[in-house]
């Protein structure tokens, strides 16, 4: 029995460390804006932006993102660090921005197609950017409510908010979205992995210690010892 509990005191401490040694989200992530497509609406350059990607000592360059915030501006160079979360944890609007920007990556490049998504997602977050795209005068509420219809399957697309004040120039960043497949999108274990892990050990000691208190002969999987 003294065996045991060693045993589970042990992997108490070891899950404990693991909890508290591993963040709950990946590290910092910085955005540099290193160019823009060719296509405007108006005097705006719409979809994509390109930008590298860093975090935790390495970068991904040639990140395409939709911005998703018309009434801040950014120039080319320019870098900040964001937050990193799902559409789907930040409400209805970000998953239809999610549906837009895979329409606006699906059409094909100085299309109008391309330029109402752009303009629909610029429309849900600051309605005061009107609801006609000035590319082509097209009106884009049928295709908000087409993005309301099909949020649900785009709730998994990543966001990046600016942390206030982390830019490198100017004034407040714009918030961007896009599309997690991407080899950007990072994934830590959360505590609770650990705890589960820890705990899975814990009742594997407790079955070892009555299977011997009992004088049965167990066979472990290779790499473990009794």
């Amino acid at each position: 029995m003294k065996k045991f509990f060693s045993l589970a005191a042990a992997t108490a401490a070891l899950c404990l460390f693991f909890a508290s040694s591993q963040p709950a989200q990946a590290g910092s992530i910085t955005l540099t804006l290193t160019g823009t497509g060719s296509q405007t609406a108006g005097p705006y350059y719409i979809y994509p932006y390109y930008f590298t990607v860093a975090q935790g000592g390495s970068s991904t360059t040639g990140v395409s993102l939709m911005c998703i915030s018309f009434n801040n501006e950014i120039v080319v160079g320019e870098s900040w660090n964001v937050t990193e979360a799902t559409a789907g944890s930040l409400g209805t609007n970000y998953e239809e921005a999610a549906y837009l920007e895979n329409l606006a990556s699906s059409s094909a490049p100085g299309s109008n197609a391309r330029a109402d998504a752009q303009w629909a997602a610029w429309f849900l977050f600051a309605p005061n950017a009107g609801d006609v795209d000035p590319a082509d005068n097209v009106n884009i509420t049928s295709l908000i409510a087409a993005a309301a219809g099909q949020a649900g399957f785009y709730a998994g697309y990543d966001v990046y908010t600016p942390i206030d004040g982390s830019q490198s120039t100017g004034g407040d960043p714009q918030t961007f979205i896009g599309n997690p497949g991407g080899s950007n999108n990072t994934v830590t274990p959360e505590p609770s992995t650990y705890l589960m892990f820890g705990t899975g050990l814990m009742g594997l000691g407790l079955m070892l210690y009555l299977k011997k208190r009992n004088g049965q002969t167990t066979v472990l999987p290779q790499g473990f010892s009794a």
